[in-house]
Formats: C-alpha cells, sequence, structure tokens
C-alpha cells in the first residue's frame, strides 16, 4: 500500500502524546476510522485492512466449531421479533422502524427468529442435527449518545444460531464455541474474563447468560465481573435461547415432529477490534499479531534528492507480488517520523534504502544495525522462510 495514495493523510502520523491518550481516541482520530457522522463509522483504507483481518479471525473462529455461513437481511418483522423471547420496553425503543409500505418492518436487533423463521419453510430431518449457521450482520440502533467505537448506531455482529436435539447436545455445542472463543482470544493477545454457566438453570435465558467473554478495561460499560469489580467489555455470548413460539420442527426417526433445543452465539466485531488495539499498546504505538496488523514489512527511501526512490519502488513491487503485506511510505518529507509511523502501526520488519544501501531493522531490536546490502541481497533476506515466519 502507497502511502502517498491514501485520503487524509494528516492523519498517516504518529499522534502526539500516544502514551496517554485513551485506546478509543487513538483508534478513532488517527489513521484507522473517523466518524463524520456521529456514530457512524468509515474506515480508512489502513482501518479497513485490520478490520478484515479481525472480521477474518471471526470467520475462522466460527467455522472451526462446524458453523456454515449464511446471509440474511438486515431488517426483519416486527411480528417475526415478537415470536422470541420477551423484548423490554429498553430494548425496544432502539428499533429503527420502516415507513410506509414497509412500517411493519424493523431494523435487525436480534437474529434469532428470523433464523428460525427461515428455517420452518422445511421440515427438518433429525440428521441434520446438529444444525449450526452464522452469519456477519450490520445491526442499526437509535442511540443518543455519541461514544464513537464503543458506542455505535451502525455495528457489526457475528450472529449464530444451531438447532441441537438434546440440552446435553447444545451445551456441548456451547462448550466448543467457548473454547474456539478462547483459542481466538488467545491468539490475539487478549487477555480475556470468561463466565461459564453451563448447564445452570437460569429464570431467564436472555439475562443470564450460558458462557460470556468479557474484556476488562477503564472504557468498559460497567459490566462488572468478578470480585474485582472491575468494569468490562462483553465480547461475544452464547447461551440456550427459548422463543414464545418456535416454529421451527424437526422429523425423527420414528417420523413424528420434534421441537430442537436453539442456541445463539454473537460476538461484537468492533468490540473485539478495540479489544485487540488495547491489548497490543506498547511503548511505540500498537503492536499488533500476526494475521491482525495491516502490514508485516515497510519500505522506506530515506534520500531527500529521491535517488533512492528506483530502488525502494524494485523492492517494494517484488514484496507485493510475493504476496508480502507491504506499507510503501513513498512520501519524501519527515523521513525519521516515517519510520516511527511504522513502529506505530507495529510492522515488525523495516527496510530502508539509502544511497549507502539498504538497511533491514527489526522493530523488536534496542538498535538499528549498520549493516547494508544490496537490492537483491535485501530482498532475499525479507523473503526467505525462516524471516517469513514472523509475519
Amino acid at each position: 500500500m502507497r502511502l502517498s495514495k491514501l485520503p487524509f493523510g494528516s492523519t498517516l502520523r504518529v499522534p502526539q502524546d500516544f502514551k496517554n491518550r485513551k485506546t478509543s481516541k487513538l483508534i478513532e482520530e488517527g489513521p484507522f476510522v473517523s466518524f463524520p457522522n456521529p456514530g457512524l463509522g468509515y474506515y480508512s483504507p489502513i482501518g479497513a485492512l485490520v478490520l478484515d483481518n479481525v472480521t477474518e479471525k471471526l470467520h475462522e473462529c466460527y467455522r472451526s466449531v462446524g458453523m456454515q455461513k449464511i446471509k440474511f437481511p438486515s431488517y426483519m418483522r416486527r411480528e417475526t421479533l415478537q415470536q422470541g423471547e420477551e423484548v423490554s420496553s429498553t430494548f425496544a425503543e432502539n428499533f429503527v422502524t420502516l415507513p410506509p409500505p414497509m412500517e411493519g418492518y424493523v431494523g435487525l436487533t436480534t437474529h434469532e427468529m428470523d433464523i428460525l423463521n427461515w428455517l420452518s419453510g422445511e421440515k427438518l430431518s433429525e440428521r441434520s442435527l446438529p444444525l449450526m449457521l452464522y452469519s456477519p450482520k450490520d445491526i442499526l440502533r437509535i442511540a443518543a449518545s455519541k461514544k464513537g467505537i464503543l458506542k455505535l448506531r451502525e455495528f457489526g455482529v457475528f450472529a449464530g444460531l444451531s438447532l441441537e436435539g438434546s440440552r446435553n447436545s447444545l451445551d456441548e455445542g456451547i462448550a466448543n464455541f467457548g473454547d474456539a472463543v478462547d483459542k481466538m482470544l488467545k491468539g490475539l493477545n487478549i487477555h480475556y474474563v470468561k463466565s461459564n454457566k453451563i448447564g445452570t438453570k437460569r429464570k431467564s435465558s436472555n439475562k443470564d447468560f450460558d458462557l460470556e467473554h468479557f474484556y476488562c478495561c477503564p472504557e468498559g460499560e460497567n459490566l462488572i465481573v468478578g470480585p474485582e469489580r472491575r468494569k468490562a467489555l462483553s465480547l461475544s455470548i452464547a447461551y440456550h435461547y427459548a422463543p414464545i413460539s418456535n416454529p421451527t420442527r424437526v422429523v425423527s426417526s420414528g417420523e413424528s415432529l420434534m421441537e430442537p433445543y436453539v442456541g445463539s452465539f454473537s460476538t461484537g466485531i468492533e468490540r473485539l477490534l478495540y479489544a485487540t488495539f488495547d491489548s497490543n499498546r506498547d511503548s511505540r504505538g500498537f503492536n499488533l499479531p500476526p494475521g491482525v496488523r495491516p502490514f508485516d514489512v515497510s519500505v522506506l527511501s530515506f534520500n531527500k534528492n529521491g535517488e533512492t526512490a528506483p530502488m525502494a519502488e524494485q523492492i517494494y513491487e517484488h514484496l507485493k507480488n510475493e504476496g508480502v503485506s507491504v506499507l510503501f511510505e513513498d512520501r519524501h518529507k519527515k523521513r525519521q517520523s516515517h519510520a516511527n509511523f511504522s513502529d506505530y502501526f507495529g510492522v515488525p520488519t523495516k527496510i530502508i534504502v539509502t544511497k549507502k544501501g539498504v538497511r533491514i531493522v527489526d522493530r523488536e531490536s534496542k538498535g538499528s544495525t549498520e549493516k547494508y546490502h544490496s537490492i537483491s541481497e535485501a530482498i532475499g533476506l525479507v523473503s526467505n522462510k525462516e524471516l517469513k515466519n514472523r509475519f
């Protein structure tokens, strides 16, 4: 990605006093996402890269437990919603209602009944159980407060649902999902708290979840977790969904109809994005983990007269063609601040092109090496398998 070709060039720098600023503000006021309209995020090319990478981690998580991806609309009939679990008046106030001739539709706020209604179009066989489905969805809500990345009017969730033949099977599915979320959060270096109530009897399944993952942080929404009473964000939930009227029936081996147990699974995309940024801060910015950070290599040309630009261009094109996620710092002013900008993203390897030759600098090293390489040597070093394993 060429930085000279990106919009909002004034944001392509290390924010002042970033060490003392809240993570949400660094995300919102830096080169990631902005809010020209309150509660509605516009992602820059760099921010969209990170968002896509986080979203792919969620796809891997949901697929790993056997969920199959589907796609369904972002609006649903109000009468369908009312067939599900009881909706509180406070929750109902957040619904986005469409004008005539679609006044009977509301913005999707909870996905379970919409999927169940869709599945009721055909009787399912008991052999199809467990049936596990998911979809990334945009959720709309009427929100008066304007808290940026943590309080959006349009936000993303991974919405999943399972049909199971028994409560034991449902509990097992929820536990497996919890293990998959554990693995994902650990891979993102997110320190989480897990609330596990699988198998317990509850008065209201939509208020007391079987399984919930929290990220404890000062910017949490006052969700109290554990004896330490810390603020936290709810990242992911899974629970037994008990609708008022379940239209879905399953044909058993004896040809009789049975009502399946329903599991609901949800993970907030922006909340996971925030937790990834917040838990991977260091003295130079965000040291995002492999697979999530936007770039694995940056190419910088350190020569104010531009003689090194063709060499930097050659290295950039070669790495890009090899499939390496590479940042090309092709701006020519404030060269040292550009090097710091690469560190701010957690880019592990910088290739600095000078008149003397090419230097390869490791972000984790305490000091930069003064060893110079030819272009072919530099390309070979960055392209070798040992170094690429770090990406």
